[in-house]
Parts: C-alpha cells; structure tokens; sequence
C-alpha cells in the first residue's frame, strides 16, 4: 500500500487591485519584511512567513516558510502552503496589508 502525503501546494492568482502597486511605499510602511528581485526585467515583492504551531525542516535543515510573491501587475504566487485553507490565509494577510498601506480601493 502506497502511504501519500500533501507536502507543497503552490496557488496564483490575482490581488483585487485597480491600478499598479507602489513597491516603495509597501516596504517602508509594512510591518511583513518585504525584499525586492527581479527589478530589471519584472520586479517581483517577497516575504515569508514561519510556521509557529509545528518544526518542520526542509532539505537544506532549515525551518519551513511559506513564500509569498506579488508582482507589480497584481500577480500573486504562494508556495509552501499544505491546504487551500491556509493559503486562503496568508492571501487575506497580504491583501489586508496592502488595504492598510494604500487604502480601500488600492
């Protein structure tokens, strides 16, 4: 009997915004640790957030986050989620986030 396991899911999609985002207004008024990458070509937003209920290491013996990235477009990614749920989740933290820092209509 094969015994299978969820261990990384991986959701995209699109933030509900109606105009571009402004990167450098995110990372100075954010209280999430936001980097920049891929500012040449499609600059990309990332933060990570840590797991509290459980240890769980990954290949390298670091501890588990799970990645959010946003693009300048709207565009979003998170990996490292185990359900739709908690993806669910960290989407609404970041949506949240954003509504706090550019207001309402974003």
């Amino acid at each position: 009997m094969i015994d299978l396991r969820i261990v990384n899911i991986i959701c995209s999609g699109r933030l509900p915004i109606k105009k571009k985002l402004d990167f450098k207004k995110i990372i100075q008024k954010s209280k999430f640790i936001w980097q920049v990458c891929n500012e040449e070509i499609s600059p990309i937003l990332s933060t990570r957030f840590y797991r509290t209920d459980e240890e769980r290491l990954n290949v390298q013996k670091k501890k588990k986050s799970i990645y959010v990235s946003v693009w300048y477009s709207g565009a979003i990614n998170i990996v490292g989620v185990l359900s739709l749920e908690e993806a669910e989740k960290y989407y609404n933290k970041v949506v949240s986030e954003l509504k706090r820092i550019l207001g309402e209509n974003l």
